[in-house]
């Protein structure tokens, strides 16, 4: 029940890697999001999310892997697993996101997506959302 919904791409031009998605790998265009210039495309299973760079964020300055997006049966079992695993194997904890001199700021940009509820990093730093 739980699967990778979407991934987010940063990019300087989204329209021109929206184009080279769809006639390379046949993706469709399946929601624009005109607030901020996002692109979301799909083929059927999985949406690839393409949102403007943000030059304000450390993690913006260069375009590539922004973050990937579960869907979930129940957020908060979800949140309840996490908790779980940050006691048992600290190790294996998601990373906090507000910690840094860009923490907040991540944050903020992090919420502005328009497919995520709940925003984490895993262990290493990778960014995920979640929603249900």
């Amino acid at each position: 029940p739980r699967w990778i919904n979407h991934i987010s791409l940063r990019a300087d031009r989204p329209a021109e890697l929206a184009e080279f998605y769809e006639k390379i790998f046949e993706l469709r265009e399946c929601e624009t999001y005109k607030d901020d210039g996002s692109i979301c495309m799909s083929d059927g299973k999985v949406k690839l999310l393409l949102r403007p760079r943000d030059n304000r964020l450390y993690r913006g300055l260069r375009e590539g892997l922004d973050h990937i997006g579960f869907k979930v049966e129940n957020l908060e079992q979800t949140k309840h697993d996490l908790a779980a695993l940050a006691e048992t194997s600290p190790q294996s904890a998601p990373r906090k996101l507000t910690v840094g001199m860009h923490g907040k700021m991540i944050e903020e940009d992090f919420r502005r997506c328009c497919l995520g509820q709940h925003f984490i990093a895993d262990p290493d730093g990778v960014l995920i959302d979640l929603a249900q």
